[in-house]
């Protein structure tokens, strides 16, 4: 049991988003600024000028409008404001959890949990479902044992950076003692607590090297085969190895480590109908700005 202290000062940490989906605002900017480097050295800058001029015709508003949307969302991924991030606010008599703007657009409800005289701790939990990372939660837990989760549906992403820090900060806000622990729950249902270890920096940033690398190979590998334009068969024996070698690089990481990353972010790349897409795209789209010289 706590007393509770009213002269606390409440504290607000906001959640940013995961480091892949800033590298994904990349891409729009890539789509922006790649074409019209491409057409200024083709074609000249006088020629690329009057396409993107959009009082000129309407298609040339059409792109331009276009790459303007581009741009302003490639910003807004990169920078997002503040208002739009997820946050956890801690005060002396209750712990509050508010999801994203993309969340609460599609009608996510906030989260609230009381911080009562029977509170007993707050838990820093790193979630694990049948092995896989299930996001960050708060947990709230009672003298009794009831505890009450907070984190919504959203997969919540903190840098182990941030754990320490949040850790101190919550016991300041609240007065309640904090625990950082890993929870596994199994396909059966048997949930495991443990201290959670803070992973080794730079085996962390040589997987994420990788795992970047390995959502690189379908773009890299038709962008180079669309430039190159070698036989059809060519073209799909190479698309086919790059597959190949992105399974087994992610299968190797899945592996490597002591929490066992296993890359939930790029499953949707993995598979071969997502891949062959993708690397179909970047093979047309370029084969196609080549042949246009």
């Amino acid at each position: 049991m706590v007393l509770l202290d009213q002269s606390r000062q409440p504290f607000i940490f906001e959640i940013p988003g995961p480091r892949y989906i800033r590298t994904m605002g990349l891409i729009p900017f890539a789509s922006v600024f790649v074409p019209i480097g491409f057409f200024c050295s083709k074609r000249g800058v006088a020629w690329t000028l009057h396409i993107l001029n959009p009082l000129a015709s309407l298609p040339s508003l059409f792109v331009t409008a276009s790459m303007a949307g581009a741009l302003a969302f490639a910003l807004w991924i990169l920078f997002p404001q503040r208002s739009s991030l997820a946050r956890f606010e801690f005060t002396h008599d209750c712990v509050r959890f508010i999801p994203n703007c993309l969340l609460r657009m599609i009608g996510e409800p906030s989260e609230e949990t009381p911080i009562s005289p029977q509170s007993a701790e707050v838990l820093v939990c790193h979630r694990y479902w049948q092995e896989r990372p299930n996001g960050w939660r708060i947990v709230v837990r009672a003298a009794n044992g009831g505890e009450r989760e907070l984190g919504g549906n959203a997969l919540l992403y903190l840098r182990a950076t941030d754990i320490n820090t949040l850790a101190k900060a919550i016991i300041t806000a609240t007065g309640l003692p904090v625990r950082v622990v890993t929870r596994r729950t199994s396909i059966h249902g048997a949930v495991e607590e443990m201290p959670w270890i803070p992973p080794s920096t730079k085996t962390t940033a040589a997987l994420m090297g990788f795992g970047l690398a390995s959502a690189c190979l379908p773009f890299a590998g038709g962008i180079t085969m669309g430039w190159l334009s070698p036989r059809p068969v060519i073209v799909v024996a190479i698309g086919l190895a790059l597959w190949l070698c992105m399974m087994l690089t992610l299968f190797v990481l899945a592996r490597t480590g002591p929490s066992r990353k296993k890359f939930p972010t790029l499953y949707s790349l993995t598979t071969l109908v997502t891949f062959s897409a993708t690397y179909a795209v970047c093979f047309v789209v370029t084969a196609y700005l080549v042949h246009q010289h």
